[in-house]
């Protein structure tokens, strides 16, 4: 019917970026691209919301990063808490 349905449960948000972050390895290390982590000491960060979306998100933005970024760029990942919310970054 041409609408997306996007699911509503919980899910770990670290889990989902450290998943994104192994997906997308190759085509930093072909471009020697540095990647920088930063992220809580918690093992896990629980979300609500689509969290294979997400993750697929989060995939197509480090992807985005790499491809447009130059050979040896530093392309950042932070994962936050904020006081009211979950927040991830990509930073090139």
């Amino acid at each position: 019917t041409g609408r997306l349905r996007f699911a509503n449960q919980p899910y770990d948000l670290l889990a989902v970026a450290r998943a994104a972050v192994d997906a997308t390895v190759q085509e930093r290390t072909r471009k020697n691209q540095v990647l920088l982590l930063e992220w809580p000491a918690e093992n896990e960060l629980p979300a609500n919301g689509d969290g294979r979306r997400v993750g697929r998100a989060v995939e197509q933005l480090l992807e985005n990063a790499s491809k447009f970024a130059p050979s040896g760029a530093k392309i950042g990942l932070r994962v936050r808490r904020s006081a009211d919310s979950k927040l991830l970054e990509v930073l090139v």
